[in-house]
């Protein structure tokens, strides 16, 4: 697990629903371990967020004047975090979800030292409640407003930015009233974004399978490869390139390759990817499949390529048979 030192954090409440507008003029307080556990977690959520965006700022952005000035110490963490706060607030008041916290943090992720501002959505709960009437006592349930997310929710809207290198991991999925604007990408941070890992490791997903499409193959086999494919650069610690994946996921034939290199070219994909080893635990461990007559079938995705364990027949009329092999117990999971 990767070491985490919080320098400073501060939290600001915008609850427009209640009318409440409080800017906190104090960092927290680091040495509450409720406090610093919340904060810790928050970290690891979103430096492992697979669906983040790298970006670069633009040369004239306000934000990276903001952060050059705090780097600089013309600013305190606070005073800062202040003007983050005031850039936010206009867009805050224009959103879905009407109360947010504001958690902005500077800490260090295995010794590179980073700062973020997280928009932590409301959350609404339950809770008892107990009244007294006399001698009478009464317990009651009632809803609770303005709760933070738990530690363990994905957070929705965030930036993170490695004060070495200004490298921007960003992600902004709320639903702000202002149309046709990327607000966290265009408005507070003004920075350039690609696409996220996780939205090229889909597209590659979806073009392996149009290639099987368009060359008559069966998908789930080619799709079994490509993920064997991945794990295994996963497991040598190299980046999946677009030649190698052609040359290993269609290794049968040329002209598959060569589809497989124009769909990426249309696709605008790029040449190289590193795929997060938390990708392949949780996207490739298995692969599953469904038939058109309603069966489903989960098995460990190296044993696509393993006849001695599941083996996929191609009869002439088009039809297929699927055999499992070497089954000692069946067990019903019903």
């Amino acid at each position: 697990m990767a070491a985490i030192f919080v320098n400073a954090a501060i939290l600001h409440i915008f609850d427009f629903s209640a009318g409440t507008t409080v800017l906190s003029q104090s960092s927290l307080n680091m040495d509450d371990t409720i406090i610093e556990t919340y904060v810790h977690r928050q970290i690891q959520k979103i430096m492992s967020d697979l669906r983040c965006q790298e970006g670069c700022f633009h040369e004239d952005s306000q934000f990276l004047k903001l952060l050059n000035d705090y780097q600089n110490n013309v600013y305190s963490f606070v005073d800062y975090s202040l003007n983050v706060a005031s850039m936010l607030e206009g867009y805050l008041k224009n959103c879905e979800n009407p109360a947010n916290d504001v958690l902005i943090i500077d800490y260090t992720y295995d010794d590179v030292p980073y700062v973020a501002l997280l928009v932590l959505e409301n959350q609404m709960a339950y809770t008892h409640l107990t009244k007294q009437d006399g001698v009478l006592i009464t317990n009651t349930i009632i809803q609770q407003h303005s709760l933070l997310p738990s530690a363990t929710k994905k957070i929705s809207t965030f930036a993170c930015i490695n004060k070495t290198n200004q490298e921007i991991h960003l992600l902004d999925q709320m639903k702000w009233n202002v149309v046709d604007v990327e607000v966290m990408q265009e408005m507070i941070l003004d920075c350039s974004c690609e696409k996220s890992k996780e939205e090229v490791l889909k597209e590659v997903h979806e073009v392996v399978k149009e290639v099987a499409i368009k060359t008559d193959t069966n998908p789930t086999l080619l799709l079994s490869k490509y993920k064997n494919y991945v794990k295994d650069s996963v497991e040598e610690e190299v980046p999946m390139t677009r030649e190698d994946l052609a040359a290993n996921v269609f290794n049968e034939s040329e002209e598959m390759q060569n589809t497989f290199i124009s769909a990426s070219l249309e696709h605008k994909l790029p040449k190289e990817v590193e795929v997060p080893k938390q990708y392949v635990t949780k996207k490739l461990k298995n692969q599953k499949i469904k038939t058109d007559t309603g069966i489903e079938l989960s098995f460990p995705t190296e044993y696509s390529e393993n006849s001695n364990f599941i083996e996929f027949v191609n009869h002439q009329d088009g039809t297929i048979t699927i055999e499992i092999k070497n089954i000692g117990k069946i067990i019903n999971k019903a």
